[in-house]
């Protein structure tokens, strides 16, 4: 069994995991807006975007399209592709997608996480001196060969594509300046 423990560098204190660590609550109705911007938390969650904080107004796009926006056109945030709605398969466009007849079932892992305070140095990190995380994963644990890249202002990034079987996630930081942390812990999940 895993266990976590998160200790406050600045006091040496271990702090409570559930006053540090948030996760969605499934029980609640997929129209709840934890962070009450606008966007339903199941579509946040969905599609790459903080269900704890306000980025309606941020862009994640070259376009200058609003996730807010992008949420209301059913447009992916990050490429502004038409969305297809978990209740529906049709498009805006009114044409209806189908799945490949062929293509092998694969699932998908949503990695979420704290931005560091501290260096691996004990220095202290401002957030914009984060420039992205790259969240390494592989079917092993000593062999991490597959890599995303997120920016710096997000706090979770979804993994798709994963075929069935276990997978290992470790995450590290890269800063304005180019120097990368050490990876994290190595994690796993079960794609069913």
């Amino acid at each position: 069994m895993a266990q976590l423990s998160i200790l406050d560098n600045s006091t040496g204190t271990e702090l409570v995991v559930g006053g540090v660590i948030r996760s969605p609550d499934l029980s609640v109705p997929s129209e709840t807006d934890t962070d009450a911007d606008g966007i339903p938390d199941t579509w946040e969650l969905r599609n790459g975007l903080s269900p704890w904080r306000d980025d309606a107004s941020e862009i994640n796009n070259d376009s200058g399209v609003t996730n807010i926006d992008a949420f209301t056109s059913s447009l992916s945030p990050w490429t502004l592709e038409p969305l297809a709605s978990p209740e529906s398969p049709t498009v805006e466009d009114g044409s209806t997608t189908s799945p490949a007849p062929s293509e092998p079932e694969t699932g998908s892992a949503t990695l979420s996480w704290t931005a560091p305070l501290t260096r691996v140095d004990g220095s202290s990190i401002s957030l914009s001196e984060i420039q992205s995380y790259e969240i390494l994963y592989g079917s092993s644990p000593d062999s991490l060969s597959n890599t995303v890249t997120v920016d710096g202002s997000q706090i979770s990034a979804e993994i798709t594509g994963l075929s069935p079987g276990t997978w290992y996630f470790a995450i590290r930081v890269i800063d304005t300046d180019g120097l990368t942390s050490e990876n994290s812990e190595v994690l796993s999940y079960t794609v069913q």
